[in-house]
C-alpha cells in the first residue's frame, strides 16, 4: 500500500480548520494551533517542515480582527512575516503551499466581480497585511504553491456575523440594523473546507477566488438568519456604521475560475440552511 501523502496544517484551532482537519482522510494530517506552531517564528516553521517534510503545507492561520489591525502591527507578523517563513520553507522541503487570503486586498470600489488577475489595493491594514503575505508567496523562486481568497466566512468554531445576528434574535431584540451597501459571498467554512479539500486533491495551482455560488448584501443575509425569530431587520448605510477600518463595499470575488476547475461551490442560502441547521 502507497503511503499516504503528509499534510501540515496551521491554525488548527480557527474555524476554517476545525472543518477543514476531518475531509483531509486521504492524508497524513499534522495539525498545529498557534500555541503548538508559531509562524512568526521562523526557528519553529524550519524545525516543522524539517521534522514533518510535508508534501502539502495548508495555512490557515491568520490574525484575522480587521479593527485590531489598525493599532495592532502583528497583523503584519502573522499575515505577512509568517506566511513568507511558511513559503520559504515549503521552498526548501519542496512542499506544495496553500494559502487562504482575503477579499480585502481588494479596495471595493468597482461595479463587477473582482477576478483573479485585478490590481490589489487594500484601503486597511488588514488588507494590506494580506496583501504583503501574497506578495511574499509570488516571490519565493520555484515555489508551488496557490492563494485561495475568501470572503464573508462562517462556522461553527468561531466568531461570525450569522451567530452574532442569532444572539441579538436570542435576547428578544425587536429591531436590528444592518448595511445594505457592502456586498459579497457569505460562506459556510464547511463547505468552503470541501471546495480546499478538492483544489489539494488535484494538484491546484495558482490565485483562485472560493465562496458561495451567488452573492448578497449583508442586510440580505440578516433577513435570512432572522427570518421567523420576530426580530425585524431595517437596511442602513455604512456611514451610520463607522469603524476603525474602512471596508470595502463592492469586493464581490469572481469564482468563475473556480468553477471552470469544477470545483464545487454552492448558492449561499445552502450555506446557511446547513449552517442552522447543525445549529438545532
Amino acid at each position: 500500500m502507497p503511503r499516504k501523502k503528509s499534510v501540515l496544517v496551521t491554525g488548527a484551532n480557527g474555524m476554517l480548520a476545525t472543518d477543514l482537519l476531518p475531509m483531509l482522510s486521504k492524508f497524513q494530517v499534522y495539525a498545529f494551533s498557534k500555541s503548538k506552531l508559531d509562524i512568526t517564528n521562523k526557528k519553529q516553521v524550519d524545525s516543522a517542515m524539517l521534522e514533518i517534510r510535508p508534501d502539502v503545507v495548508i495555512n490557515c492561520a491568520a490574525y484575522t480582527d480587521v479593527d485590531g489591525s489598525e493599532i495592532n502591527p502583528a497583523c503584519y507578523d502573522v499575515n505577512a512575516l509568517g506566511v513568507y517563513h511558511l513559503a520559504a520553507g515549503c521552498q526548501m522541503m519542496k512542499s506544495r503551499f496553500y494559502h487562504i487570503s482575503t477579499d480585502y486586498v481588494f479596495d471595493g470600489i468597482t461595479d463587477r466581480f473582482y477576478r483573479e488577475d485585478d490590481s490589489r489595493n487594500p484601503v486597511n491594514h488588514y488588507g494590506r497585511s494580506k496583501m504583503m503575505g501574497e506578495v511574499s508567496i509570488q516571490s519565493v523562486p520555484d515555489l508551488k504553491w496557490a492563494i485561495l481568497r475568501v470572503q464573508w466566512l462562517f462556522g461553527h468554531s468561531g466568531r461570525n456575523f450569522v451567530d452574532t445576528m442569532l444572539k441579538l434574535a436570542a435576547q428578544k431584540k425587536e429591531v436590528v440594523q444592518v448595511v445594505n451597501d457592502q456586498f459579497g459571498r457569505p460562506t459556510n467554512t464547511f463547505f468552503l473546507a470541501k471546495a480546499i479539500n478538492y483544489m489539494v486533491e488535484n494538484d491546484a495551482r495558482g490565485l483562485y477566488h472560493l465562496g458561495a455560488a451567488d452573492y448578497c448584501s449583508w442586510y440580505d443575509l440578516a433577513c435570512e438568519v432572522l427570518r421567523g425569530t420576530g426580530t425585524a431587520v431595517t437596511p442602513c448605510s455604512s456611514d451610520m456604521f463607522p469603524r476603525p477600518a474602512k471596508r470595502p463595499k463592492y469586493s464581490v470575488l469572481d469564482v468563475g475560475k473556480a468553477v471552470y476547475q469544477c470545483v464545487p461551490l454552492l448558492p449561499w442560502a445552502e450555506h446557511l440552511s446547513q449552517f442552522l441547521g447543525k445549529k438545532k
